[in-house]
């Protein structure tokens, strides 16, 4: 009897160690479960820009925030590659369902990897990456021309490269002589455009010409301010 009993107590305990086991393994369906959640992660970014001073100079630095929403208590490490040094920085989200990481820069690619943190074999696996290519801010955006051709662009306030003042006065000169062209074609409706194309050059040539006297009254301004 007593045999009987002991036998009886042994399987019930491999049966629950079995079963435990089994609810350990990080199955395909469990993988499924953490990845649908993880496709609702949602990624945005912002800026802020730092005016710096000491004693000889100022200057500005512009520093990038990514925000991550609908975290959840299974889905909260999150490992950014950081191209500047070369090293990965991990981030713990403490129970909340968004969390904001600061230290980026203007027109970095930024690699983010999502794990798991389960009660199972699925604990930090990875369920999503992500990449995300910050924007240059555009330092030409707010000045005086940009306040009158709202259309051009390199108007707005970021763009995907870093413009030179070169190349930014380069394509205004062609958005000109674009805009020019376009309104005398469109005022010469039903006419032989072909026969004005002669004073459709010569008008577009003094439109760049009074647009480059404006650029450089404007830059000379600019510089007799600062």
């Amino acid at each position: 009897m007593i045999k009987k009993i002991f036998s009886l107590l042994i399987l019930i305990i491999l049966s629950i160690s079995i079963t435990v086991r089994a609810d350990d393994k990080c199955s395909k369906s469990e993988m499924n479960r953490l990845k649908d959640l993880a496709s609702k992660i949602e990624f945005s970014y912002d800026y802020e820009i730092k005016e710096n001073k000491n004693n000889e100079e100022s200057w500005k630095t512009i520093d990038f925030s990514i925000t991550a929403i609908n975290l959840t208590d299974e889905l909260k490490t999150m490992i950014i590659y950081d191209m500047y040094s070369g090293n990965y920085r991990e981030f713990t989200n403490n129970n909340e369902h968004k969390k904001t990481l600061k230290g980026f820069h203007e027109g970095e690619k930024v690699n983010i990897t999502i794990k798991a943190f389960t009660n199972n074999d699925c604990s930090y696996q990875t369920v999503l990456t992500k990449t995300i290519n910050l924007p240059y801010v555009n330092s030409f955006y707010d000045n005086d021309l940009c306040q009158e051709i709202k259309d051009f662009k390199y108007c707005t306030e970021l763009t995907e490269k870093r413009l030179t003042s070169k190349e930014y006065y380069d394509e205004l000169n062609d958005y000109y002589l674009q805009k020019s062209i376009q309104e005398i074609i469109e005022t010469e409706e039903g006419s032989n455009v072909k026969k004005n194309y002669t004073i459709i050059i010569i008008i577009a040539i003094g439109v760049i010409v009074v647009a480059t006297i404006l650029i450089l009254l404007f830059k000379k301004r600019k510089k007799d301010v600062l």
